[in-house]
C-alpha cells in the first residue's frame, strides 16, 4: 500500500484547482444568448368572434409566450421586465440538467422590476 505523502497531497490539491480554474474560464468564453421576456397586460381573442377579446397577462405581447431554444450547455441570459401592476412569477421549463435547475428557478418579480 501506497502512503500518501504531504507532498502528493497538495499537488493533487493544486491540480484540481487549477482545473476548477480553466473549467470556469472555458465556461466564459462562449458567447452568451441574451434573451428578453416582457409581462405586459394585453387583450387577447380567446374565445374568438363575435366574443369581445379578454385581458390577459401574457409575455412579449404574445399568448402563449414566445419559445425560448439554446443548445444544450450554450449559456443563457434571460432579462425578464416586468410591466403589469401587480407582481408576478416566471416559472422555467425544459431544463434537464441540474446545475441550470439550480440557477433558473422560480423567482418572483415585482411590479415595473427588470431582473
Amino acid at each position: 500500500m501506497t502512503a500518501i505523502t504531504r507532498r502528493s497531497l497538495l499537488a493533487g490539491a493544486a491540480g484540481a484547482s487549477i482545473a476548477a480554474v480553466f473549467a470556469d474560464a472555458a465556461e466564459n468564453l462562449q458567447p452568451t444568448t441574451e434573451l428578453t421576456l416582457v409581462a405586459v397586460q394585453a387583450r387577447w381573442p380567446i374565445i374568438g368572434k363575435p366574443h369581445p377579446d379578454t385581458d390577459v397577462w401574457c409575455y412579449n405581447g404574445r399568448l402563449p409566450g414566445p419559445e425560448m431554444r439554446v443548445r444544450q450547455g450554450e449559456p443563457v441570459r434571460i432579462a425578464v421586465e416586468n410591466r403589469l401592476t401587480q407582481d408576478t412569477t416566471v416559472h422555467w421549463h425544459g431544463r434537464s440538467d441540474d446545475r441550470a435547475a439550480r440557477r433558473m428557478n422560480i423567482f418572483r418579480s415585482q411590479q415595473g422590476e427588470m431582473r
